[in-house]
């Protein structure tokens, strides 16, 4: 990694009569996560937790600092604020509040501060009630031509905030962090989440805070971001994998060995009876076993794609995706487990009914807006518990560079079932909005079911040829059904 990480974190706690008792210990926390996991150094992160000096005038002397030795379209800024925040009815801006009553609107954080340096990449989190209100760079009618530049002048340009601009964000005692910042933390500290490699993007993280946020406060925060990236960025490390792979001569030995005893405890699956397979640490060693046979496809896809005119991104698009997107797919997968009779063990797959709020209507427009918006939501939430030791899901996506590809992805997940386990192999893409690859089109499913105390290997080896082995087929198949689509339209005008 070439690029030279810098970052400014600013939490304030003691607002006048308004205190708040967890944003300094976030800014700590948050310090000590990404000195230990993201590779930034403790000289490069500049701390403002207090009024004694004017804010704005020690956030200036952080940025004075970082400009020094800052290399445009090179390094990388993250800026961070866990405090109040508001939003503006009449200039339709949200802006973060400091202890000396002064105040900065987002906008005027990005040209102030990210315009000038141009990193290549650029991260701007907010931890404020009302923070996340205007789009930023999706929209045409932007205020601010300024900030468009700053986007397309980066690699990775990410804007995340705690809360949609008409709620309030959350802080609790159980857990002494503000929501967002807490599960921001856990998820850089997650090891899960990491892909094989031992790399995390903030695109994953992003998905983790949005789904736990709004477990943990029951759809009273909801977390909005705006992030575009280019290729596959890298925000976080887990230094022991890399370490591993920067070992390759020991690697051939590793996996030989560890395979075959893998498959020498196997052997016995003959000789076990159904209720002895259904013990855990049985299902352990299927599980080590199958996991491995289902990497290995998805290497040797990784290979037949490295032909192909897109970019492939090796992580598993289930962690990379949006909410909402990932809500199609979890109730996709279970409710086709439901309809095969393949029940996975408690804990695993949830569907929860959601409670409607009774209407209100006597707070005017905004609350009938609120309402509206209330009763647009989904009845059921879908759960899997994809970061249980009780499952196992490796995958990649395929990222369009013109309107004629088509974005979408691959991904398999081997999950325990009451009486055995099941493979489901999930292929999707997106189809074109008029403006980007967003709208989650077509969703592809099989699962199969297996008996734990039966040698596998036959039957799991064809059906990942099967789903896994011909996805560049699918690839091409879809780049031909937007070609046709394009084609006809085309054919209108002649």
């Amino acid at each position: 990694m070439n690029e030279t990480r810098f970052a400014i974190l600013i939490g304030m706690d003691n607002y006048n009569g308004n205190e708040l008792p967890y944003c300094v210990k976030d800014v700590v926390d948050l310090e000590e996560t990404l000195i230990t996991k993201c590779r930034f150094i403790k000289d490069n992160i500049f701390k403002v937790t207090d009024s004694k000096m004017p804010v704005k005038q020690q956030i200036d002397n952080a940025y004075s600092a970082i400009e020094k030795s800052f290399r445009p379209k090179q390094d990388l800024l993250f800026f961070y604020f866990s405090g109040h925040g508001e939003y503006d009815n009449d200039e339709q801006k949200s802006k973060i509040l400091f202890e000396d009553d002064t105040e900065l609107t987002i906008e005027d954080i990005l040209i102030r501060y990210f315009l000038k340096l141009t990193p290549k990449n650029q991260y701007l989190l907010i931890d404020a009630c009302h923070s996340g209100s205007n789009v930023f760079f999706k929209g045409s009618n932007n205020p601010e031509k300024e900030i468009r530049r700053l986007n397309y002048n980066s690699t990775e340009f990410c804007l995340m905030f705690a809360t949609e601009s008409k709620k309030k964000a959350i802080q609790s005692d159980d857990i002494k962090n503000s929501y967002f910042t807490f599960y921001l933390i856990e998820a850089i500290k997650k090891l899960t989440l990491y892909d094989e490699d031992g790399f995390l993007t903030i695109l994953a993280i992003d998905n983790y805070i949005k789904k736990k946020v709004i477990e943990k406060s029951e759809f009273l925060q909801i977390p909005v971001s705006e992030i575009r990236s280019s290729g596959y960025k890298v925000f976080s490390f887990d230094e022991t994998v890399i370490q591993q792979k920067a070992k390759p001569q020991l690697l051939p030995n590793m996996d030989k060995s560890s395979t075959k005893e893998i498959e020498k405890e196997i052997d016995i699956i003959g000789t076990i009876s159904f209720e002895e397979s259904l013990l855990p640490s049985h299902r352990e060693k299927v599980q080590e076993k199958y996991s491995i046979i289902i990497k290995n496809s998805f290497d040797a896809l990784n290979e037949k794609l490295i032909a192909i005119d897109l970019d492939v991104i090796k992580s598993n698009p289930l962690n990379e995706m949006d909410y909402s997107d990932q809500q199609k797919v979890f109730k996709k997968i279970i409710e086709k487990s439901k309809e095969k009779g393949i029940d996975a063990v408690n804990g695993l797959f949830e569907v929860e009914q959601r409670q409607k709020r009774n209407p209100k209507f006597w707070g005017g427009l905004s609350s009938i807006i609120d309402d509206l918006y209330e009763q647009a939501k989904p009845d059921h939430d879908y759960k899997i518990n994809i970061y249980s030791d009780q499952i196992f899901t490796v995958g990649l996506s395929v990222k369009a560079k013109n309107v004629y590809q088509v974005t979408g992805g691959i991904f398999a997940l081997f999950f325990q079932a009451k009486y055995g386990f099941a493979i489901c192999t999930i292929q999707y893409h997106y189809d074109w909005t008029g403006v980007n690859e967003t709208d989650l089109k077509y969703i592809n499913l099989q699962i199969n079911p297996y008996l734990l105390n039966q040698n596998n290997d036959e039957e799991v080896v064809h059906d990942l040829t099967k789903n896994i082995d011909n996805f560049n087929n699918s690839i091409k198949l879809w780049g031909d059904q937007r070609k046709k689509e394009i084609d006809d339209f085309m054919k209108k005008f002649k």
